[in-house]
């Protein structure tokens, strides 16, 4: 029993970290009502929203082109803008994500174009939000660390479960942008 443990845990953060996949489809339409999205917050209870719904906020820690929390109000606002759209699946437990956060922040300090907009989108943490339970059914999130791009069409470009880093995420922004 105490080898099959290990060998558990490796299979799972492995699996879980190692896919990446690219799509040049639309995306999916789907919307969640309040009452649906609520009932599918993890571990049952109350979401606590630190940031106001009311509109995006920008994340401090760089200088770049925006970085938000994800509002669904500034997201779709983005989509008919034509911007390519960055949503990284954050949860603020996860130490991958707690490691790739400042790379993110470094690739938007890299980065100069007005028409990206990067959103961090909470998943199963003490900020989920309704918007963010929308995000996560939207685009089929399995998973915290979970890196999504669409292009300036809204569809999706890239999508991988694994921690990317800086230069990728430069170079698969500007992939989307057509550059």
């Amino acid at each position: 029993m105490r080898t099959l443990l290990p060998l558990l845990v490796i299979v799972a953060l492995v699996s879980g970290c190692t896919t990446q996949q690219y799509y040049d489809n639309a995306i999916p339409t789907t919307t969640i009502s309040g009452g649906e999205a609520a009932s599918q917050a993890k571990g049952g209870g109350t979401t606590t929203t630190l940031l106001p719904l009311s509109g995006p906020e920008a994340i401090t820690g760089f200088s770049g082109p925006k970085y938000l929390r994800f509002s669904k109000t500034a997201y779709e606002q983005s989509l008919s803008e034509g911007k390519v759209i960055h949503l990284y699946f954050y949860a603020n437990w996860c130490p991958i994500c707690a490691e790739e956060r400042p790379k993110i922040f470094a690739a938007y300090n890299k980065l100069n174009y007005t028409d990206v907009v990067g959103y961090e989108v909470h998943y199963n943490d003490n900020e989920v939000t309704n918007d963010d339970l929308y995000a996560a059914r939207l685009f089929q999130i399995p998973y915290q660390h979970t890196t999504v791009i669409l292009n300036k069409k809204g569809a999706v470009s890239f999508k991988s479960f694994a921690a990317i880093g800086t230069e990728r995420l430069i170079s698969e922004i500007e992939r989307a942008r057509g550059v």
